[in-house]
């Protein structure tokens, strides 16, 4: 039988047996004293995925240190034991992790280039909308209207209690004060004219 194969099979109860008392033994040391799960290695490397050439490699990489690891822990060579499941934990964290990051990855290159050209963001282009609508609004009706708005990427926190801003989904904050400088922008890229004080 090759080390290279994992023979286990389901029991009756839906939980892996494995044959031999001594690959049990062997999984239940390595979870007290390592805390590495042989059957969550296991699982892992019967996962689907493995499609591409350099994933089986990878693979067959990963099968080959877990031959290594069960017979170092046969010869009673500790250590290697040790350096093996090591690499092993390392190995299956690395590759779980770029399974989620390859395809946030992919959806992330369409964004890399930035925002379009003359695009703004919901805040920006509430104001913009707003003093299309209403161009002598001052700023605080401006923010009363956003905040009545519930714009999609800008909640507004605006209570008696708590202090006056807008959170971005992004996780920025802007406050009234820079939330005033926004509209006195836009009001000169609208070439509106400022309502005179008094």
């Amino acid at each position: 039988m090759s080390q290279l194969k994992i023979v286990r099979k389901l029991d009756k109860w839906g939980g892996w047996f494995y044959r031999g008392p001594e690959i049990r033994a062997t999984i239940i040391l390595w979870q007290l004293t390592h805390g590495f799960n042989l059957v969550e290695l296991d699982n892992y490397l019967e996962e689907s995925g493995w499609e591409s050439a350099a994933a089986k490699a990878n693979r067959e990489l990963l099968l080959k240190r877990r031959a290594q690891a069960l017979a170092a822990h046969k010869a009673g060579q500790h250590e290697l034991v040790v350096a093996w499941l090591s690499f092993l934990s390392l190995a299956m964290r690395a590759g779980k992790r770029m399974e989620f990051l390859i395809p946030a990855a992919k959806l992330g290159k369409k964004f890399s280039a930035g925002r379009k050209v003359n695009s703004v963001g919901p805040v920006r282009a509430f104001i913009r909308k707003y003093l299309k609508q209403n161009p002598k609004a001052k700023a605080g009706e401006v923010w009363t209207a956003l905040k009545d708005a519930q714009v999609k990427g800008a909640r507004v926190q605006d209570s008696y209690w708590s202090a006056k801003y807008i959170q971005r989904d992004d996780g920025s904050r802007m406050t009234p004060k820079q939330f005033s400088n926004m509209v006195s922008e836009e009001r000169g890229v609208q070439g509106l004219k400022r309502k005179p004080r008094g």
